[in-house]
Parts: structure tokens; C-alpha cells; sequence
């Protein structure tokens, strides 16, 4: 049952933060500047303004690479993370490895015959399931309440970068090497309380809360501050997506990259991941279309939806996103693509319960959702 949980959680997180830090592990990382300040600022129609911040490498052409996804080595990970805790509970069949500890913590390895699921892997402790009860960060869902939290103040127990190193050193152990971008939120134990008491009192979470989806702690001290950490990962120095890419032809679905981990005074508290795509090969050098004609591709997908409603793209950025290469969930593909943040504003009546967060626009519409549009750097094409 925890192994369905887990991949569950996973496979509904389409829509992901963006991540804010860019490290500097390759000279083509840095932005091009499209227009003052790397900013590309266009009316593309009456209800399509692009007024964005732009980051792409710096080269004309790009590798289109094959790889593969990592799969954990279960020995490894059952050394780091159960140390010191009794397993009370051991599975290991079907390409399924599941230990479960006698103080609530569990191990999760997955080499799934389903693409979408393939190389996961999710550990956690008893103290993690309260965070994530209480630390909601995904987009347009119910409650999204990262703005209560800092990502520049350093915790009493240990500085944001002495805690990502612990975190990068842990991922390395376990054989990732190609971390990207990270962003870091340090969750206080006043904030968590106080956001805890917001969600026991919100009618929308009624029902998960009668069911017991939802734990609730009650209790918080100074021992239970930490750091939650998005990372990012990135082929020759570029981001991969933090997307699932959905294929419609196919019917089959891909995950993007996007490590999520919980960080204490005790140590890892929590990790996740899945499909971490590992470079294999070259299939071959790609032309990259230019910025002006994938915008100009977006812009021609945007005017063909019959809406009043009006986009506003926000970023945008050269990414790698992995295809399909058949029914094989052992090889990917992954082709350059332009990722667009897009927010769509519209009118959604008076029934606003399901909305995180609202944004005005010119004063007559409201921010409806936003999503990534995703142009093959190819081909022009939506990926889709």
C-alpha cells in the first residue's frame, strides 16, 4: 500500500515549482540576453503578452542524447538511511524493495515495468509525513502556502548551504551526479504550527482530514525545524524538465526531474525521486530554432483555444525533455525543447475555494492556473 502512496504522490505533480538557483557547473549555463536584462518582452496578440526573463545556452546547436534511468543500488541506500532503526518489515519481489522501520520510517526502490515509474526511489521518516501534511507547495491545488515560508534565512541548527551539501553528499552516495538548480525553504516550527492550525480549519480538506490522509502533529519545538529542498538536474549543463510530459498518441506518460528532500538537525528526514535520466550517448547534433519562431509557435497553439481568457508568459528557458523511443521504459530520448511559464487569466465566478492564490490582471480577470508550454527546439513543434 505505501509503495501505490508513494507513486501516486508522485505521478500528480505536473505542475512544480520553478528553481531559482542556478549553479555554475558549465560556462553554457549562463543566459542569453535576448533583450534588456536577458528579458524577451512582446505583444504577440490582444490576449498573448510575453514579458519574460530568458535563460538559454549560449550555442546554435545542441546533442540530442539518449539515457537512461538510475536505478538505486537497494544494499547502498538500506545503509545510509536505516542505520540506526530496526526494519520491522522487508519486501523485496517484482522489481518492488520495500523496508519499513520500527520507529515509522520506510524505504521505497522501484525498477517498474511502467514507464512513468521507472528508478524510483522514497524514503521518509515518521516526522516527514507531518511536513508534508503541512508543507503544500505544488501548484494550483487547494492550498499552496510556500509564500508563509522564507528561502533566505538560515535555520539555528545549520546554515542552507552547510544543509544542501549534507543533502548533494547523501544523493551522491546513492549515485546521483547531475544535480541542477535548488531551491531551499526553511520551515520554522512557529510557521509550521501556525499553517497546521490554517489547514485542521479549512472545509476543503474536510474529507482528507476524516480519512486520516491527513496527520496532523499538534506539538511543535526548535527540534523541528528544517529545510526542504527542490533540486533540479541538467544534461551538459542544461536544466532537464521538472514536467511529466503527457503523449497523447502514445497514451503513456514520462516524469521529469525533480528531487525533493527534507533536511533536519537529525539528518535526511526525507528523499524522493524518479527516472533520474543518466546520458548514455549522442544520437546526433540538432539544429535550435530560434527563440522568435518558438514564440511565434506558442503564439499560433494559444490563438487556436476559443477563449476570452488571456496568457501572459512569465520564463523562459532551454530545457532537455525526454521522449519516447517505443515501449521501452530502459531509453529515452531527450530533445532540446523551449519551456514557456505561462499563466491564463480568466473569470471563475464567485466560486474561488480551489484557487491557492489570486492575481489580479488590469483589474477585470483573475489567475486562473499556470503551466509550462513545451516547443521542441527541433522541430517547432508543441510536445505533446
Amino acid at each position: 500500500m505505501l509503495v501505490c502512496f508513494v507513486l501516486g504522490l508522485s505521478s500528480c505533480t505536473s505542475d512544480k515549482i520553478s528553481l531559482s538557483e542556478t549553479r555554475n557547473a558549465s560556462a553554457t549555463t549562463s543566459p542569453i540576453a535576448t533583450g534588456s536584462n536577458g528579458n524577451y518582452v512582446k505583444q504577440e496578440a490582444d490576449n498573448i503578452k510575453i514579458d519574460a526573463s530568458v535563460s538559454a545556452p549560449e550555442m546554435t546547436e545542441i546533442p540530442v542524447l539518449l539515457a537512461g534511468p538510475l536505478i538505486v543500488d537497494k544494499k547502498t541506500a538500506e545503509s545510509l538511511f536505516f542505520q540506526s532503526e530496526k526494519v520491522s518489515k522487508r519486501t523485496d519481489a517484482n522489481n518492488v524493495f520495500v523496508l519499513e522501520g520500527s520507529s515509522g520510517s520506510f524505504l521505497n526502490i522501484v525498477e517498474s515495468n511502467y514507464i512513468m515509474g521507472n528508478g524510483l526511489l522514497s524514503y521518509g521518516t515518521s516526522f516527514s509525513t507531518y511536513v508534508n501534511g503541512v508543507f503544500s507547495w505544488q501548484k494550483n491545488v487547494i492550498v499552496n502556502n510556500t509564500n508563509e515560508f522564507s528561502t533566505d534565512t538560515d535555520l539555528a541548527f545549520a546554515s542552507r548551504k552547510s544543509a544542501i551539501a549534507k543533502v548533494e553528499e547523501t544523493l551522491h552516495q546513492l549515485g546521483v551526479q547531475n544535480l541542477g538548480a535548488v531551491t531551499v525553504y526553511s520551515l520554522d516550527n512557529k510557521t509550521l504550527k501556525s499553517e497546521e492550525e490554517k489547514i485542521k480549519t479549512n472545509p476543503d480538506l474536510s474529507d482528507e482530514i476524516a480519512s486520516g490522509r491527513i496527520s496532523f502533529k499538534d506539538s511543535w519545538s526548535e527540534e523541528d525545524d528544517c529545510y526542504f529542498m527542490f533540486f533540479g538536474c541538467q544534461l551538459q549543463g542544461i536544466p532537464v524538465t521538472t514536467d511529466d510530459v503527457y503523449f497523447s498518441k502514445d497514451d503513456e506518460s514520462l516524469s521529469g526531474n525533480l528531487i525533493t528532500a527534507i533536511y533536519s538537525k537529525r539528518g535526511v528526514e526525507y528523499l524522493q525521486f524518479m527516472n533520474l535520466y543518466q546520458e548514455k550517448s549522442t544520437e546526433e547534433m540538432a539544429q535550435i530554432i530560434t527563440l522568435d519562431a518558438a514564440v511565434a509557435a506558442l503564439a499560433d497553439k494559444l490563438e487556436s483555444i476559443i477563449t476570452t481568457n488571456s496568457y501572459e508568459v512569465s520564463e523562459i528557458r532551454l530545457v532537455y525533455v525526454p521522449t519516447l523511443t517505443g515501449q521501452s521504459n530502459k531509453e529515452f530520448r531527450m530533445i532540446p525543447a523551449w519551456c514557456f511559464t505561462t499563466n491564463e487569466y480568466g473569470s471563475i465566478g464567485e466560486d474561488k475555494s480551489a484557487e491557492a492564490q489570486i492575481t489580479t490582471q488590469d483589474n477585470t480577470k483573475e489567475l486562473l492556473t499556470t503551466y509550462n508550454v513545451l516547443i521542441s527546439a527541433v522541430d517547432g513543434k508543441e510536445i505533446i
